[in-house]
Order: C-alpha cells, then structure tokens, then sequence
C-alpha cells in the first residue's frame, strides 16, 4: 500500500485529469469548431471531433464522479488511451510536434493511474 502522501497526491492528480478532461471535451462537444481550432484539430471533421468530445467528457465526468472508487485508476487509464487517438488525429493531420505531446500526456496519466491501482486484498 502506497503512503499516504503519495495517495493524496495521485487523488489530486487524477482530480486535475478529470476536470481537464470535462472542460477540453465540452469544449469539444459543444463547440466542434471553435473547439477544433484551439486544439488544433481543424483537419478533423465535425463528427470526429464530437466524438472526441463525447468521449473525454464522459471519461472526466467518471475519473471525478469515482474518486473515493476502487476503478477510478480504470477511468484514467482510458483517459490515458484516448491520448493515443488524439495523437494519431493529429499524426493524419501533420501535426507531429502536437502527437509527440499526446505520446508525453499519455505516459504521464498512465503513470497516475497505475499509481492510483490498488492491490487486491490478500486472500
């Protein structure tokens, strides 16, 4: 069992996820053009980016709607996936410095969701 201190702070990294996660995805959703452009996906179509959007929005909603769970790490380890397809969003586009950065974004929430996995308990 990791020490209290490094769980504090895994808790607040995952919470800092999920709020990320719900802004960037309504942003997104709602806004498909607006939401396109600033983050660079103006290459994609509209649906495509809804879809996106869709999608890191409900994972945000559960990554804090788990946060005392036991499958909240599972929330954030999807969230860490979904950098993998924004990344190749942005390697069909030509935007390789932006999928390096979802590569880098992607080790980091991986990292925090293994930190957040318990072990099961001992039987």
């Amino acid at each position: 069992m990791p020490p209290p201190e490094s769980t504090t702070v895994l808790t607040a990294a995952a919470d800092g996820v999920g709020v990320v996660s719900v802004v960037l995805g309504g942003l997104l959703g709602v806004f498909p053009h607006a939401g396109g452009r600033w983050l660079g996906l103006d290459g994609t179509d509209v649906a495509r980016r809804r879809a996106l959007g869709a999608a890191d929005l409900g994972l945000g909603i559960t990554i804090i709607a788990g946060r005392s769970a036991p499958w909240r790490w599972r929330a954030v380890a999807a969230r860490s996936l979904l950098h993998l397809v924004f990344a190749g969003e942005y390697v069909r586009t030509g935007r390789r410095p932006a999928a390096v950065a979802m590569g880098a974004l992607f080790l980091l929430d991986s990292g925090i969701a293994a930190g957040l996995r318990r072990p099961p308990p001992p039987s």
